[in-house]
């Protein structure tokens, strides 16, 4: 039989192409990437091989016959190989524990041990097929394990995605998807046209695919630094953990490396991210460096304390020094984090929640700080993660309390408002502090639904209970909104969509803000307080004075009230300077016709020389802790209708 090889041959030549291209190129140091190596050299050789046999066979005459089994020998051993490689390669795209793996590797062993069984033996037994100077290459008893090999891998290969699609991307569930139509398409004409050869065709698509999609270098590599990117970093993170191996991850985050770029122009933030790239690569090799976002790299290091204790001494004291660019000596600040795995993270989530866990702390630390993961952050991480669960556990069964904190006017000497503060509980944690579940709310998003449940229930409270008893004289309650609330583009809308659902007075509710919420969404949170103002809603100014808020800043919001906090005003009692400071701003505040509110008062002697020098409202412990509902109902009765009836009596 005379062979149609041309698509074999110009298979193989492209193939080729795309080998030489990867050689040329740096390949991320993945196992998936040593197997992708494989399959292709593989499949060159079985081509090479396919259309040698079949010139063999096209000149019988001149071409020994003990040479056309060496060509067949080759060519069915590689294909064989080749067909198992791509087996292979999709378990690693499974991206499941290597116990797993293993465990399909074995599975998948058997049809090419019987399959290589029946063809090493054949030149002995001609199971497989037979080779004569007359009759060429001649199909054996044994002849159709080579299609059931081909189809028992192509169908296995199928049944991997349909079982792990919830495991594999979609773009890897396709191209599996493309090589088993292919297949059958090939399995199917080459039964009517036995002298069609179209494996190489399959193969080079296949390719072709895998190294665009999944083995191009090109996408992970940070265009700026040459370094391999934050991608990169994922997927060799994740390629390490599969395989169980231990190793270590050096964070180093330079600061204000975003506001340098505005200075020296983007062409020499580029080439400084390339010195700084080249000077970590040569410490720990260039697989494994890697500029992972704009103003930070990582190094992947091995499981080794003397070594990873070395490196980041080398680092630390490099960027003592100043770096050069162009004609501009430039010297940073860094803070750099150290964690290993399996010790203190066994997944890629795991690793980056526990990286800016370790950030944070450096940041809270100082600059050219080194946090190194113990049992300690370990442990604080851990309980950060619970609290996490506990607050989702807690929103998704609307358990969210809300105490109430009394706020006392001088003038009127009683209770005329309170300030709303969440409270939780969880069943497992136990009490769980607002300094402690609001920051990680804040940063997981939660506090969209945290501040939604809050504002529900103060409406709730003032519906049911301060509505029907104006006799208690609380006119407002005043809530604290966060950042991430307030640059919702429809916060306004969604408030005042609860305000109408419960029928409360708008002007009972009193929106706390601080200047860091009006820095982060200037324009947004003016057309947010013009909506609310507008129907009634209230507004003041949380923390004054902590930030770089001065009355200028005032006027510019039109806060009609302002609220110095605990620590400014333990300073104004306790300083002589921050007195007279204070004392001015309070002045001036009055004068503008701007409310005053001082929290965290505690003592008689405090109450007093606020009364003396006129202080519109006070909130603190000297009044009362925040309380819930009921206590804090109970607690104004007391205060502002048995007291004056009491004094009435009198």
């Amino acid at each position: 039989m005379l062979y149609n090889y041309h698509l074999e041959v110009a298979a193989l030549f492209f193939l080729t192409c795309i080998f030489i291209h990867y050689l040329l190129h740096r390949q991320l140091p993945l196992e998936r990437t040593k197997v992708f190596f494989f399959y292709m050299l593989t499949g060159m050789i079985a081509m090479a091989a396919n259309i040698a046999s079949c010139i063999g066979c096209e000149h019988l005459d001149t071409v020994p016959v003990w040479l056309n089994y060496v060509f067949a020998q080759i060519l069915y051993i590689v294909e064989a190989v080749n067909l198992f490689l791509f087996y292979y390669y999709t378990l690693l795209l499974c991206n499941r524990d290597r116990t797993w793996r293993i465990r399909s590797l074995i599975i998948g062993v058997v049809p090419i041990a019987a399959f290589l069984a029946v063809v090493l033996s054949t030149p002995f037994t001609g199971w497989f097929y037979t080779f004569d100077a007359v009759r060429g290459f001649c199909t054996g008893p044994l002849g159709s394990v080579g299609y059931v090999m081909i189809l028992a891998y192509t169908f296995a290969e199928l049944l991997l995605v349909i079982l792990n699609r919830g495991y594999m991307r979609r773009s890897n569930r396709i191209i599996v998807i493309l090589y088993f139509v292919m297949m059958l398409a090939s399995f199917g004409m080459q039964l009517f046209h036995r002298n069609l050869l179209l494996d190489g065709i399959v193969r080079c698509v296949v390719v072709v695919f895998l190294y665009v999609s999944m083995q191009n270098p090109g996408s992970l590599l940070d265009g700026g630094s040459g370094r391999y990117n934050g991608m990169a970093l994922r997927i060799m993170v994740h390629d390490r953990i599969s395989r169980q191996q231990k190793f270590t991850v050096v964070y180093i985050y330079l600061n204000k490396f975003s506001n340098i770029s505005s200075v020296i122009g983007y062409e020499n933030v580029d080439a400084l991210a390339a010195q700084i790239g080249f000077f970590l690569a040569e410490i720990v090799g260039e697989e494994n460096t890697y500029r992972t976002e704009f103003s930070s790299f990582a190094l992947i290091l091995p499981d080794d304390r003397q070594t990873v204790e070395t490196a980041v001494e080398k680092i630390r004291n490099r960027f003592t020094q100043t770096w050069c660019v162009g004609n501009q000596e430039l010297l940073f600040e860094t803070n750099i984090t150290v964690a290993a795995s399996p010790e203190h993270f066994s997944s890629v989530l795991e690793m980056n929640a526990l990286r800016d866990y370790m950030m944070e702390q450096a940041k809270l630390k100082g600059t050219n700080t080194l946090v190194v993961a113990d049992e300690k952050i370990k442990q604080e991480f851990a309980r950060q993660c619970m609290v996490e669960k506990a607050i989702r556990r807690t929103l998704s069964e609307n358990g969210i309390d809300v105490y109430f904190q009394p706020i006392y006017s001088v003038r009127e000497q009683k209770l005329v408002a309170a300030e709303a503060l969440a409270r939780m509980k969880d069943e497992e944690l136990g009490n769980i502090p607002p300094n402690e579940f609001i920051p990680i709310a804040e940063k997981n998003g939660t506090i969209i639904e945290l501040g939604r449940q809050i504002f529900e229930k103060c409406c709730a409270f003032i519906k049911n209970e301060l509505v029907p008893h104006p006799e208690l004289g609380i006119r407002s309650i005043h809530i604290n909104l966060s950042v991430v609330q307030c640059i919702q583009s429809d916060m306004a809308e969604q408030l005042l969509r609860i305000i109408d659902e419960y029928q409360v007075p708008p002007g009972m509710l009193n929106l706390e803000l601080t200047e860091r919420i009006t820095l982060s969404a200037t324009d947004l949170m003016r057309a947010h307080m013009q909506k609310l103002t507008a129907c009634g809603v209230k507004f003041s100014l949380d923390d004054y004075g902590t930030g770089s808020s001065n009355c200028a800043y005032l006027i510019d919001y039109a806060f009609p009230m302002v609220k110095f906090d605990k620590k400014m005003m333990d300073s104004y009692f306790e300083s002589e300077t921050a007195h007279l400071i204070l004392g001015g701003e309070f002045e001036t505040l009055k004068k503008l016709g701007i409310d005053i509110v001082a929290e965290g008062i505690e003592t008689e002697e405090q109450v007093k020389r606020l009364k003396e020098m006129d202080m519109t409202y006070i909130q603190g412990y000297y009044f009362a802790k925040p309380l819930p509902a009921g206590e804090f109902l109970k607690l104004v009765r007391e205060k502002n209708i048995n007291k004056g009836t009491e004094q009435e009596n009198g």
